[in-house]
């Protein structure tokens, strides 16, 4: 953190906002707040979910637990940091050339592809194909992980920042514990059976990224008639 530089500060002079104010704030501007936040919960959603990844893997494919977190960990290790930060760095530079919803726009590009990949990996036939394809969509994982919570700060008034960003926070850690695994156990044992656990996994995506991805001709209105708001 004393390497991260410190950014351009907008309205400082205003006077920080209360707790029901900073609620009724993301309850007037649901379409873009919430919209960013329901984005970002479906992609904690699948990332939690796939804590059944070993379970997965050992049924479908026959890898031992040891094989596959010692490969899935070590792309972890390396695309994580780079994925994160790497993204970071473009949406400045898209910013530096003028795209002022670069982060938005990182956020929903991600979106579309990390549900299909998400969904679709788990069927692949070779087990090394499968790992390449959870891979790109760890990579679009990576990409909301860091576009998110630049694009719901770029709508929010600075001197509520910290409260709306706790309740951010908050949706998406919820949403994420609650729903990914809960969802893929229920899917497991009373649906698919245990063993198709494959089926519950893949379910996922479809299940919490459908109506998403429906609503995502709203939510980029709703977010750029906010940003302008802001911009005004």
């Amino acid at each position: 953190f004393m390497l991260v530089p410190e950014p351009p500060r907008r309205g400082t002079g205003s006077a920080p906002h209360g707790f029901f104010e900073a609620f009724g704030h993301v309850g007037k501007y649901i379409g873009s707040l919430g919209g960013v936040a329901l984005l970002v919960s479906v992609m904690t959603t699948i990332a939690y979910s796939h804590f059944f990844l070993v379970a997965a893997f050992a049924r479908k494919f026959g890898w031992p637990a040891q094989q596959f977190l010692a490969v899935n960990g070590t792309i972890n290790l390396v695309l994580g940091p780079i994925v994160v930060f790497g993204f970071g760095l473009f949406i400045d530079w898209l910013r530096k050339r003028g795209v002022q919803d670069a982060a938005f726009r990182v956020l929903v590009c991600a979106f579309v592809p990390m549900v299909i990949f998400t969904t679709l990996f788990i069927y692949i036939p070779n087990a090394w194909l499968a790992i390449a394809v959870l891979s790109a969509g760890g990579i679009c994982i990576g990409a909301i992980t860091s576009a998110g919570i630049l694009a719901l700060l770029d709508i929010t008034p600075p001197s509520m920042g910290a409260q709306i960003v706790a309740f951010y926070y908050m949706a998406i850690s919820v949403a994420g514990l609650g729903l990914g695994p809960t969802t893929v156990g229920i899917l497991s044992t009373r649906v698919f059976g245990e063993g198709a656990l494959h089926h519950a996994i893949a379910a996922v995506p479809v299940i919490y990224g459908t109506i998403p991805l429906l609503l995502l001709p709203l939510i980029w209105r709703a977010y750029h008639k906010r940003q302008s708001e802001m911009f005004a």
